[in-house]
């Protein structure tokens, strides 16, 4: 390749295997980690042979590559640079990174189902030769792919979705189903002071056939191929954690308090790319029993063929009762359960259904337990059972499954390559959530991101506090700068509330306001101001700057970059996307 054309040639069948924004967006991890440790095995045996390399390497592209793409290729690898310079790591972690960066380009092409740029030349006797100009191009061909791939589908992944999902059975073979389930259940006579349930495994043909038959309705797999697409998910019916459940009208100091406090049914948060989901399928009319789902907010009341499918295990709820409804019937749904997942890892996505539906066989005994608890131990029990959900649920609601892996990730690479990666992978995230909610708009778990980014900037300033309250010295100006900032920011914030403050208006959750007080009559954009003022003020003191020379700048860089955002007022709507982002 030998001209700017001929690299445009190339770029076209790259992009054609890297369209899904997942797959680019780790590519533009694992292929800059991935020079960064190659660049650390050549600077170990000369650092001056380093430098002249990605200079040659430079100098060679500015003849091949579009000028705006060079720029951006010169800036990552000057970046690259000085991070090699500054880690200096060993060979042995180099060429771990090295595996590790190449086996994780491999996985992001199985999680998409896209085919590898690699595959389209292997077994050709020009193999070789075009694996060594594929490897030499890979930094801009990724580049370049990012730019062309589909933003907004980027930004979604980052977005906290609802985890709801809506359908309606309303064929007449479908309807006569249901009656046929609510005539079993009304001769069963159930009681109405505790809940009710048959599970699946129990039920006698033909009930099992009425049943199974409901569970593989074409709408609830219609409800599924939205958000989850068929070339690449699998959806599997777990027909063993499958039940009939009558609701009660009351409910003591027992289990059945679980349905009517906020909680999750699963314990599986910490599993991605997987999820199970339980459907209700409201098999008779009611109007007294809603489902509310906290972080979205929404409620819902399912009456005939009424389907809402969440997240088994990551998906907070809770039932009420609607205000002056008619008490008189029974509530009788179906419990519906399905396993969905990445097709090239249905071993891993059938291990979580098996996984869940033991779990669930273990909880219900657990749960019938203690539905009358009568023994002292029954009692403990029951508290037991209300004390931990909301101790889970806690944990779910403010950082969330997805979180608590990505930590526990960092925290192993940071301990295992002695890089300050925990740091630097944990200070940014919130500005990451404002942008892509701010640009989607659409479908928005409201209170889902809210909590999360509260959390991530709480972690983010507590490291700050951490690096600059360590040397303990005392500096006037950079504490000046700091209360200044932090005074700005907090009066913008009184001002605005802080629903708005994490674009309630913007998602239609309230109205706009008309801002002619302090400082939003003085100053724009006062609550980014008075961050950056205090961030400077973080970065005044000396020993701050030598502990974490790029920590500041690249806050400040984030803020900005959100800035932009807002004074364009980009904004619109995305795709849905898979909800176990949540």
């Amino acid at each position: 390749m030998a001209t700017e054309t001929q690299f445009q040639a190339l770029s076209s069948p790259f992009r054609a295997c890297h369209r899904e924004a997942l797959n680019v967006a780790l590519h533009l991890v694992t292929t800059p980690l991935g020079l960064l440790f190659f660049l650390s095995l050549v600077w170990r045996a000369s650092p001056a042979a380093t430098v002249s390399l990605a200079a040659a390497y430079l100098g060679t592209l500015l003849f091949l590559l579009p000028r705006r793409l060079w720029a951006v290729t010169a800036l990552v690898v000057a970046l690259l640079l000085i991070v090699t310079w500054r880690l200096e790591l060993g060979p042995l972690e180099s060429l771990a990174g090295l595996v590790l960066c190449y086996l994780g380009q491999d996985l992001a092409h199985r999680l998409t189902g896209e085919s590898t740029f690699q595959s389209r030349y292997e077994g050709r006797p020009s193999w070789l030769s075009q694996f060594l100009e594929h490897t030499f191009y890979l930094l801009p061909l990724c580049l370049d792919a990012a730019r062309h791939a589909r933003a907004a589908a980027a930004l979604a992944w980052l977005t906290p979705r609802s985890g709801l999902l809506r359908a309606r059975l309303s064929a007449q073979a479908e309807l006569a189903d249901l009656a046929a389930v609510n005539d079993w259940v009304e001769a069963q006579n159930p009681a109405r002071d505790v809940t009710t349930h048959w599970w699946f495994s129990a039920l006698e043909t033909p009930l099992t056939e009425t049943v199974a038959r409901i569970s593989s309705s074409p709408r609830i797999l219609e409800m599924f191929r939205k958000r989850y697409s068929e070339p690449l998910f699998a959806v599997e019916p777990l027909h063993d954690m499958n039940e009939i459940y009558v609701a009660s009208l009351t409910h003591k100091n027992n289990s059945d308090a679980v349905f009517y406090t906020e909680h999750i049914d699963g314990p599986f948060m910490v599993y991605p790319f997987a999820a199970v989901y339980r459907c209700i399928v409201a098999v008779n009319e009611n109007a007294l029993i809603k489902t509310s789902f906290p972080m979205t907010p929404a409620a819902v009341t399912l009456t005939t063929g009424d389907v809402g499918g969440f997240d088994f295990n990551r998906e907070i709820h809770r039932i009420e009762h609607n205000a002056g409804a008619d008490s008189s019937g029974r509530r009788v749904t179906l419990k519906l359960h399905y396993c969905v997942y990445p097709k090239v890892l249905a071993w891993y996505g059938r291990l979580l259904g098996n996984l869940t539906t033991r779990y669930d066989v273990v909880a219900r005994k657990l749960f019938l337990k203690t539905l009358r608890p009568e023994r002292i131990v029954e009692r403990l029990l029951a508290r037991i059972i209300l004390l931990s959900t909301k101790a889970y649920r806690f944990i779910a609601e403010h950082i969330g499954g997805s979180s608590v892996a990505y930590l526990a990730f960092l925290f192993l690479a940071d301990r295992l390559l002695s890089l300050p990666i925990f740091l630097y992978g944990s200070s940014f995230i919130h500005y990451l959530l404002y942008i892509a909610v701010y640009s989607t708009r659409d479908d928005v778990a409201f209170y889902t991101f809210k909590r999360r980014a509260m959390f991530w900037k709480a972690l983010a300033l507590a490291q700050l506090v951490y690096l600059y309250l360590t040397p303990a010295r005392f500096d006037p100006l950079s504490l000046s700068l700091i209360a200044a900032g932090a005074a700005l920011s907090a009066a913008a914030t009184r001002v605005l509330g802080m629903d708005r403050t994490y674009f309630a208006a913007e998602l239609g959750l309230c109205e706009p306001l008309t801002l002619r007080r302090f400082p939003y009559n003085t100053i724009r954009h006062p609550m980014i101001a008075g961050n950056v003022i205090a961030l400077l003020g973080f970065y005044a003191l000396p020993e701050m700057r030598a502990a974490a020379p790029y920590l500041v700048p690249m806050h400040i860089a984030f803020y900005l970059l959100h800035l932009l955002q807002e004074t364009a007022g980009a904004g619109g709507r995305s795709a849905a996307v898979p909800a176990w982002n949540q």
